[in-house]
């Protein structure tokens, strides 16, 4: 996450002004859990409070978003 972090400070300029002209930032992380059972945990993350306040401070939405690769409904 340092190198989001270090992106979004070098492109500080431009993520404001598009923020000012009604534009979203979000960042998406996805993921595709392979269980053949659910057992456990599947999926983890953890975010520093430094990351999760230079985020909130920009106005950036974080979005974190865990895929099955075996759905349900694909019998």
């Amino acid at each position: 996450m340092i190198r989001v972090v270090a992106f979004l400070t070098l492109h500080e300029d431009f993520f404001g002004g598009f923020r000012e002209s009604g534009g979203d930032i979000e960042i998406v992380l996805n993921h595709v859990a392979m269980l053949e059972e659910p057992t456990g945990i599947a999926f983890y993350v953890e975010f520093s409070p430094e990351l999760m306040s230079h985020l909130s401070t920009r106005g950036i939405r974080l979005r974190v978003q865990v895929w099955s690769g075996k759905p349900s409904w694909a019998a």
